[in-house]
């Protein structure tokens, strides 16, 4: 047990040590996701199935908050045999998403949406469209020094397209957070989205 627990704090001292040489190369470091209780069927394993879904998202989050990402939206699966950064981030911290804006060598500016391989279809697509809103919120200078209420942004998107699935559990877990920051910022989202509609809460958060 004392081993056990050894190791424990071994792994998150070496987490926390990751995090800050992440957030000093990128300028980035995201929280980790809740564990997930849909069922593991119809994984998602491939690129091509990847971008079929990225496009459902796409259009999903058009139709409902009338958003359109301009630049590329470039997908990559970790499998957790890649041994990287962001791989070694995603695999000791449990994350099953993470945005960046990067750099091709042409110099042309992408968002980079990097995505645990061999989620469910329902959570690939709740987790895509909460990294996608990140996209968003680049795009359209959104919240731009505000990081927690762009995560709360994030996490609301998350909620709708969850219970759109009719995961209704999965959903209640994000209405669930209570962590100071990231709990506030969500609830937030949901005060601002009862004052303004669904629909208005992008067009709100625009004009800030």
């Amino acid at each position: 047990m004392l081993l056990k627990s050894f190791f424990g704090y071994i792994k998150r001292f070496i987490v926390v040590i990751v995090r800050i040489f992440e957030r000093a190369l990128t300028g980035q470091s995201d929280f980790q996701f809740y564990s997930s209780e849909i069922a593991d069927f119809d994984a998602v394993t491939d690129l091509l199935h990847a971008k079929m879904l990225r496009r459902e998202v796409e259009n999903y989050l058009n139709k409902t908050f009338g958003i359109t990402i301009q630049k590329p939206v470039v997908l990559e699966l970790y499998s957790g045999a890649s041994f990287d950064l962001r791989g070694i981030i995603m695999e000791l911290n449990g994350n099953l998403g993470r945005y960046h804006y990067d750099r091709l060598k042409n110099r042309e500016m992408i968002h980079l949406v990097y995505l645990k391989k061999g989620l469910p279809r329902e959570r690939f697509k709740a987790v895509l469209a909460h990294e996608m809103i990140h996209a968003f919120c680049r795009e359209q200078d959104i919240m731009p020094t505000d990081r927690y209420g762009r995560e709360g942004l994030a996490r609301w998107v998350e909620h709708r397209i969850l219970k759109d699935m009719g995961q209704k559990a999965e959903a209640r877990k994000i209405e669930k957070i209570r962590t100071w920051k990231y709990g506030r910022a969500v609830q937030n989202m949901f005060a601002l989205e009862k004052k303004v509609g669904t629909s208005g809460v992008v067009e709100y958060l625009k004009k800030q």
